[in-house]
């Protein structure tokens, strides 16, 4: 990453993102190897973690430990979008699957099943609404003619707005 956007130390007070707000991370170092699922308390991240442990080995379980945090909290609001949105489009609720991908938000299959990006927690809900809206309509138009744009913009008339601040935004949603 550039000077502008360095790369996570995953140190006490260093900031991540949920749902757009910013959150100091707070590690606590306790007796014991296993490491705590985080949590979240006012404005921190608060994460448990073995003090013997070496500081590589700490970043990386503390990285993983994110990951799995950010996995779970997303899961549960894509499947409340996908509700919200799947209904203005005659959508059902399709398969939904949440892995790590290196250069997309999310993406639909031939076989009907969406995938996101877990990252996509960090950014604000407009912007995970965006991307729900963007892959339930793939679901009925599988490239991005004018009619797929259509489509998205019956939901949200101001997709173009929420397209381009991702774009812009990217490098804030990494860890």
């Amino acid at each position: 990453m550039t000077a502008l956007y360095p790369e996570k130390e995953f140190i006490s007070g260093e900031q991540v993102l949920l749902l757009g707000r910013k959150y100091r991370l707070k590690i606590n170092e306790v007796q014991g190897e296993n490491s705590k699922e985080p949590y979240v308390a006012g404005k921190r991240v608060i994460i448990s973690i073995g003090r013997q442990l070496n500081q590589e080995v700490k970043k990386g379980i503390i990285r993983n430990a994110l990951v799995k945090w950010y996995s779970a909290q997303i899961t549960e609001i894509i499947v409340q979008r996908i509700n919200r949105y799947g209904k203005q489009l005659g959508i059902t609720l399709p398969s939904v699957i949440i892995k790590e991908q290196k250069k997309r938000w999310g993406s639909c299959s031939s076989k009907g099943i969406l995938r996101f990006n877990w990252r996509i927690a960090m950014a604000p809900i407009s912007i995970i609404d965006y991307i729900v809206v963007h892959e339930l309509s793939h679901l009925k138009i599988k490239n991005h003619s004018p009619d797929f744009w259509k489509l998205v913009s019956m939901s949200l008339p101001d997709y173009q707005e929420r397209r381009k601040w991702l774009k812009s935004n990217t490098p804030l949603l990494k860890l």
